[in-house]
């Protein structure tokens, strides 16, 4: 019996593009764990989605105080937020091109460029080592959780919980338990009490499910 997403790997979902792809596509590839993912014309998704969402923060961190208005509180709310998805956006990308974080070989090991500033002639750039950009995740969050609010107004954007769950998690990353308790309890306190959810949800009766187009 093929349950959940395994039934990705059944006919017709597996050579159909609008399920999941295409003979010789990222997703097939990735499904067979096959050693060479992404053709030479084509560009890294992994990179791209990540360093386009880094782009959209730096430009929100570096312009907003500048922009028109005098709700600074809400300038500041914005710079947050941008903060803490690029910090997001650089945990994962750590982590896909930098080896486990180890306290002894993170200042020598090499991870990504570390962009904090959108500079488009800029064009040597460099691979920053493992604990450089685990210094910049943390002081962005740091920086970030004091002005983020508790609430927000859909799940894309970062409330204090948020950003204090994922130090929390980048501490256990970086074999630092003792500093990612207090962020995690800080995150439970500051959950909020609603949420509202949209699109329809049910249960999947899997002793009677069947694979349909």
């Amino acid at each position: 019996h093929i349950l959940g997403d395994d039934v990705a790997a059944l006919e017709p979902h597996y050579n159909n593009a609008a399920y999941f792809g295409t003979a010789g596509t990222r997703n097939q590839k990735l499904f067979e764990w096959q050693d060479d993912i992404y053709l030479p014309n084509e560009d890294m998704y992994e990179v791209e989605g990540m360093y386009r969402r880094i782009y959209t923060a730096n430009k929100i961190i570096d312009e907003v105080p500048e922009a028109k208005g005098d709700n600074e509180l809400l300038k500041k709310q914005y710079q947050s937020e941008a903060k803490a998805q690029r910090a997001f956006a650089y945990f994962i990308l750590v982590n896909y091109f930098g080896k486990p974080y180890v306290a002894s070989t993170a200042q020598t090991a090499l991870a990504v460029p570390l962009i904090l500033k959108n500079d488009f002639e800029r064009k040597d750039f460099t691979r920053a080592s493992i604990q450089q950009v685990y210094d910049q995740i943390i002081k962005d969050l740091d920086e970030a959780i004091p002005n983020l609010p508790l609430v927000q107004t859909t799940a894309n954007r970062f409330t204090k919980a948020a950003a204090e769950a994922l130090l929390g998690k980048v501490y256990l990353f970086m074999a630092r338990p003792a500093d990612a308790l207090p962020q995690l309890k800080n995150a439970i306190e500051h959950l909020p009490t609603a949420f509202s959810t949209g699109g329809v949800f049910s249960w999947v009766n899997y002793n009677t499910a069947t694979i349909s187009n």
